[in-house]
C-alpha cells in the first residue's frame, strides 16, 4: 500500500511540475526555474527521466554555446530521483548558484547544449530553448529588483 501511495505522490509531482521545460531528448526533459533565497539567486534544474539518479556528490553542469562553454558544479550535493512506476519516469532537481559570471555567460552566449554529469550517469540536452531560459532568468530578476525597490 505504501508503494502505491508513494507512486501517486510522485505521479502528481511530475504532472504538476511548474518550471519551464527548455529541452527534450527522447523521453527525457530538462526544466528550469529561478529561485531567490534571501537575496541569493539559484537556477534550479529539474530532469524528468526513466533513468534513476542517486548521489551524495552533486553533479557538473556544462553550458555550451557555439563558441564557448562554461562548467559549474551544482550547489546541491544530495540528489535523488523520485520515481513513478506508473509513468516509468523519475523526477529530480538540483541547483546551481547563479553568480554574476554564470548569469553573464547565459546572457552573452546562446546556449544550445547542456551536459549534466553525475558520478554514474550523464545527460545531454541539445536544442535548448535559450530564449525561454533567458525569459525565466530575466523575468525573475526584474521581479526581484522591483520587490527590493518597494
Amino acid at each position: 500500500m505504501a508503494n502505491k501511495d508513494y507512486d501517486k505522490l510522485v505521479t502528481l509531482r511530475i504532472s504538476n511540475y511548474q518550471g519551464s521545460i527548455i529541452a527534450s531528448s527522447g523521453n527525457e526533459q530538462l526544466g528550469v526555474a529561478y529561485i531567490d533565497l534571501n537575496g541569493f539567486a539559484f537556477l534550479q534544474f529539474t530532469i524528468l527521466s526513466a533513468t534513476s539518479v542517486k548521489t551524495m556528490k552533486g553533479c557538473t553542469v556544462k553550458l555550451i554555446s557555439r563558441l564557448n562553454e562554461k562548467e559549474v558544479v551544482s550547489d546541491t550535493e544530495e540528489i535523488e530521483a523520485d520515481f513513478s512506476r506508473e509513468l516509468n519516469t523519475g523526477i529530480f532537481d538540483f541547483d546551481i548558484d547563479l553568480e554574476d559570471e554564470i548569469l553573464g555567460f547565459i546572457i552573452d552566449n546562446e546556449i544550445d547544449t547542456i551536459q549534466i554529469s553525475f558520478e554514474k550517469n550523464s545527460f545531454e540536452f541539445k536544442n535548448i530553448d535559450h530564449s525561454l531560459l533567458l525569459k525565466v532568468i530575466t523575468k525573475e530578476f526584474q521581479e526581484t529588483m522591483q520587490d527590493e525597490e518597494e
